[in-house]
């Protein structure tokens, strides 16, 4: 009965906005204005609880306020919670049952209710549509009120009438990005959800660049990457699709071809194409993902394109782990997340309060959970953190519905359910460094690939397959099992029931003597099922007590899940050790020298390079940003080094930059592309200000030689060859170098100066210390050495060479304080060394 208003919407939605006249709404008593604007903002900030707070005391000051009112409905909407918003809409309307905001309102709450599949489904599908066709016949054009009932549509499976809606809102306000950026998500939606023949038949009779661009994303998720990247190319100067979503999907090609630096370069202009927030819409939705809570609240505060486009080049270079590397690794491996989540973890269906194991609400899920709508939460975890490190599932026909007599909470009984095999499937998920576990469970009242997550486990199969992840799984098996074990009907007779309890049985025996009555011995059947059943309660609330621990480790685990992402190497990536020491020298005009020493394993990478190259084509390169991730140096270079059969051969480098005193993210890198081998670090680093007055000292730099310069070498400084050694690494055979530079010495009356070094060399790992110049003293130093200086400069440059030949092999921290004699000033700069026993 209801065909002929999509004719009615389709022929005359236009016609609308002349035909009807505008109902005016109640006006607010002027005092209210400044703070039912701040609530607002709040909402649009994605703050309910401050939004919730505002509007709460604005009703308080004025308790007949609509606006106020309707300001809690659309907190309790954002939080989902649609009978509450309903009931506070319901009041607003028995005043004004004119008022086209709380019809529009009501009329959502009628829809989402109405995914509820209950009895009274149809009739909240029925008030939905005359609230909508109410708003629709005063002002067509209110709010996005035509893409509102565009999704209604979608949920009632009529997709032609939802696109017609949801395209005649974007023609009518073409400046609202939400409606812009859902008419896209609907069709997302439609070519999932809809059959190939009735796919095939729509986006025939709607044609144009949008069905042009999702009948080119059919072609990608169907693996014909190339007719799909040569579609999505025509459409690169669309009117219609934006550029930026459009290098998005070229940039899945790519990556699903393995091309990274092209898939990179399309983000890379997919951000460029930023021009307003509707671009920069469709660039979130591909980050929405792993977004943290704090980058939300600052994307929503966002307003010109500048501000868009940095806000996406920073999250995605805060996030490269070697930021010198010409791809993004991270954005690379996130993509790659994207494209098996695809694959694997795609739901478009339902997330309802009926399907959701979590009904008590023990999760603490964060803002940026509810902005996903593609993926199941097995997904969203996936995308965020990649494979876990252990996997246990128990996936099985028999899936009950309802719950069980016996149950130990809010929750399924595992116990119960395990044995009578009424239950759901389980999944379970740990991760490592830092530890994280995470339960999912397609809960009764759930279908097809709808995993949610859950605080506890609702199947004794696989809480007894966790056992080996420790407490409290191997706790709460425990107390399971012992209440499987004492079931009442196994046992014929006393005897077998105490002995059926193991272990326990001398508390089975207690439990029996509690039951006898004042009267004399209870009868024997009779004592032995009170004494089985205490039992059972015992073991029952041991159990509660393991899963109440469970359920206050998951609500962590998912907190911190869901709002942090960490990224993993692809498999064919092997790391390699590439020590590094970041040392601070004093630059020329107030700037400071910033020095990375590094060494690459090449007698390693030639060991495992089968091809038996003389020459291996090694890659190095750092990356210095400051703090709030404004590039400041980039550096990547070749270099062919000889191949060597000695293992422990490496080569030794370093890069200076010259930079002001500030504080510095700073990245290094080196890899031999060709067997995928790959070293580096990141770091932050605080260069200090080496130009203010006042005695200071340069970083130590630990060399395996320091000798007058005879030749031209990048080594040489001041006069001096200095082999660095980054490893600090020394066998007690030679003797430890270090060189570094004092600044700032003060002039005594004869223009001079004076000041003492005294080196230190102490123990770390408890070795054992010698005489000599090697004190025995439990809290002296292992080695200490001082040595008087003089000169006429105020800056100096000081090199020492250290016999270790009579120290123990171990870690020790080698220190070296200079104290100025004239102003009595003292600095301290040391490093950590290792000593080992050449054999």
């Amino acid at each position: 009965m209801r065909k002929p208003c999509a004719t009615w919407v389709s022929g005359v939605v236009l016609a609308l906005v002349a035909s009807f006249p505008v109902f005016a709404q109640s006006p607010e008593p002027t005092t209210l204005t400044p703070r039912l604007d701040e609530g607002a903002a709040y909402l649009e900030a994605g703050d309910w609880r401050e939004a919730r707070r505002v509007y709460r005391e604005a009703l308080e000051a004025d308790p007949a306020s609509v606006d106020a009112q309707i300001g809690l409905a659309r907190v309790a909407i954002e939080r989902r919670r649609w009978n509450e918003a309903g009931q506070l809409l319901d009041e607003v309307l028995a005043r004004e049952p004119d008022h086209l905001d709380a019809r529009l309102y009501r009329a959502i709450t009628h829809r989402e209710v109405a995914k509820f599949n209950t009895f009274t489904s149809a009739q909240h599908e029925r008030d939905a549509t005359a609230h909508f066709e109410y708003v629709l016949g005063r002002d067509s054009l209110h709010r996005d009120v035509l893409y509102q009932y565009a999704i209604l549509e979608r949920d009632r499976g009529r997709f032609d009438r939802a696109l017609e809606l949801a395209h005649a809102q974007v023609r009518l306000k073409p400046e609202q990005v939400d409606s812009f950026v859902g008419l896209f998500d609907l069709y997302e939606y439609v070519i999932h959800q809809a059959d190939a023949a009735r796919l095939d038949t729509l986006l025939a009779a709607r044609g144009g660049d949008i069905v042009a661009f999702y009948e080119a994303e059919r072609q990608r998720l169907d693996g014909q990457l190339a007719d799909a990247g040569i579609a999505f190319l025509r459409l690169l100067d669309s009117e219609i699709v934006p550029r930026s979503l459009v290098q998005l999907a070229r940039a899945r090609v790519y990556f699903a071809r393995g091309e990274d630096e092209k898939a990179q370069a399309c983000v890379e202009d997919a951000i460029a194409a930023i021009h307003g927030p509707r671009d920069a819409a469709f660039v979130f939705e591909d980050v929405k993902y792993i977004i943290s809570e704090k980058e939300l609240a600052l994307y929503r505060s966002l307003k010109t394109p500048e501000q868009y486009r940095a806000f996406f080049q920073t999250f995605w270079l805060q996030r490269d782990p070697l930021p010198a590397m010409p791809v993004n690794a991270r954005l690379s491996e996130h993509y790659r997340r994207l494209l098996k989540a695809e694959q694997d973890y795609a739901f478009y269906g339902y997330r309802l309060w009926h399907n959701d194991p979590d009904r008590r609400g023990d999760l603490d899920l964060p803002q940026a959970y509810y902005l996903n709508k593609e993926f199941n939460d097995k997904g969203l975890i996936y995308i965020r953190h990649g494979e876990p490190a252990d996997r246990e599932s128990y996936v099985g026909d028999d899936i009950g519905t309802g719950t069980q007599k016996g149950e130990v909470n809010a929750y399924w009984n595992p116990i119960e359910r395990g044995a009578s095999g009424n239950w759901v499937p389980n999944e379970s998920w740990r991760y490592e460094n830092p530890r994280m576990d995470f339960h999912f469970v397609i809960d009764d009242g759930a279908s097809g690939n709808n995993w949610r997550l859950t605080p506890t486990i609702t199947h004794f199969g696989i809480l007894e397959n966790l056992e080996h992840w420790g407490q409290p799984y191997a706790e709460m098996v425990a107390a399971a099992r012992r209440v499987r074990g004492l079931q009442f009907e196994q046992y014929s007779d006393l005897s077998q029931a105490v002995t059926g309890a193991g272990d326990d049985a001398i508390l089975v025996e207690e439990a029996l003597a509690a039951s006898d009555s004042a009267q004399g011995p209870a009868p024997v059947g009779r004592r032995m099922e009170s004494g089985v059943l205490s039992m059972q309660s015992r073991y029952l609330r041991d159990f509660e007590q393991g899963e109440q621990r469970l359920v206050e480790e998951s609500r962590a685990y998912v907190l911190e899940g869901l709002t942090t992402d960490r990224h993993t190497w692809d498999d064919a990536v092997e790391p390699i050790e590439m020590p590094y020491r970041l040392l601070a020298f004093r630059g020329e005009e107030g700037q400071t020298d910033l020095e990375l020493h590094f060494a690459l394993p090449i007698g390693y990478i030639t060991e495992t390079d089968a091809s038996g190259a003389g020459l291996l084509p090694i890659e190095m390169g750092y990356a210095l940003h400051r703090m709030d991730w404004t590039p400041v140096r980039e550096h990547a270079e070749q270099k062919k080094v000889p191949a060597s059969p000695d293992v422990t051969t490496a080569l030794i480098d370093y890069f200076r930059i010259t930079v002001p005193p500030d504080s510095y993210h700073v990245a290094l890198h080196g890899q031999y592309e060709k067997t995928r081998q790959l070293g580096g670090h990141t770091t932050t680093y605080a260069a200090p200000d080496f130009s203010r007055p006042g005695l200071a000292m340069s970083d130590l730099l630990m060399a395996d030689e320091i000798r007058p310069a005879s030749s031209v070498s990048k080594f040489n400084r001041n006069g001096l060859y200095v082999s660095p050694n980054p490893l600090h690494r020394y066998s007690t055979r030679q003797s430890v170098f270090v060189y570094f530079e004092i600044y700032n010495l003060t002039y005594d009356g004869n223009d001079q100066t004076a000041f003492t070094v005294e080196y230190t060399l102490d123990a770390t790992n408890g070795a054992e210390r010698r005489g000599g110049l090697f004190r025995r003293g439990k809290d002296g130093p292992t080695l200490s050495l001082k040595t008087e200086r003089s000169g006429a400069e105020s800056s100096t440059v000081e090199v020492a060479e250290i016999d270790v030949g009579k120290v123990e092999p171990g870690t020790y921290t080698f220190s070296v304080t200079v104290t100025d004699d004239v102003s009595g000033a003292q600095v301290t700069r040391s490093q950590v060394i290792e000593l080992y026993e050449y054999r």
